[in-house]
């Protein structure tokens, strides 16, 4: 998951950055998505893995976005489980804890692209793409880690 997920993007921006920047004048500003998902917000049971991939991912574009030259945007969807094929065979391997956690969390593909794509054009850095992932990033910079993690 680490691989893929977290060296996966950066391979990829290290690669692309040099031919980003090039000719900026004429392109004008652009953005980099960088995927990441609502469990990349909270720490989720059964997620572990997957959760600090999307944590990784996350914590990379906050450090590109300090780095980069001006008029490159990072940006960070939030994606939820979308209604997949991958989602139903996930399903049958994940506790069923997992289930119950992530259940709300499955929208229409199509739905999320959308939302996803409104965002990258906006300039936001994190985009939700439903209502329980801007709950999500309302919570993860006012509240306690600990009081999302137990409930209190």
């Amino acid at each position: 998951m680490i691989d893929v997920n977290l060296m996966g993007c950066f391979n990829l921006i290290k690669a692309a950055l040099p031919l980003i920047k090039c000719d900026r004048d004429s392109r004008g500003p652009g953005s980099i998505a960088i995927m990441s998902s609502q469990a990349g917000q909270v720490g989720i049971y059964g997620y572990t893995a997957y959760s600090a991939s999307k944590f990784g991912v996350r914590g990379l574009a906050e450090a590109l976005q300090q780095e980069v030259i001006a008029g490159r945007y990072p940006c960070v969807p939030h994606i939820p489980s979308g209604k997949t094929p991958g989602l139903e065979q996930e399903n049958k391997l994940r506790p069923e804890l997992t289930k119950i956690i992530a259940g709300s969390w499955h929208d229409e593909s199509e739905d999320v692209a959308k939302k996803a794509i409104n965002g990258i054009k906006s300039g936001r850095f994190i985009i939700p793409c439903n209502f329980e992932g801007f709950l999500l990033s309302i919570a993860i910079w006012f509240v306690p880690t600990d009081i999302i993690s137990h409930g209190i």
